[in-house]
């Protein structure tokens, strides 16, 4: 995050090989502004026999909290759980 805006890029994978690595994204582009938490991505634990465990890899929640004129009191938060999916692939 920067500046309180959330941005995205999109990485161009390099080889074919697991483990995957990317390349920088060089154009990032605002997906929200106005964020004001700074933990947006967390792993989403879960309980077994009284310890904590984290879901499997490719689970995250997201958690955004924006500030709004609106609201200007307490910010407007959204709230998911999401799956991230494999390497994808490039659609022209």
């Amino acid at each position: 995050m920067n500046d309180g805006r959330l941005e995205r890029g999109i990485a161009i994978p390099i080889g074919e090989d697991f483990p995957y690595t990317y390349d920088d994204p060089g154009n990032w582009e605002t997906v929200i502004s106005k964020v004001e938490n700074v933990n947006v991505f967390t792993v989403p634990t879960y309980e077994v026999d009284g310890k904590r465990m984290k879901f499997q890899k490719g689970i995250i929640e997201v958690e955004i909290h924006v500030s709004s004129p609106e609201h200007p009191i307490e910010p407007t938060i959204v709230r998911a759980r999401l799956t991230v999916r494999g390497r994808g692939v490039s659609q022209t």
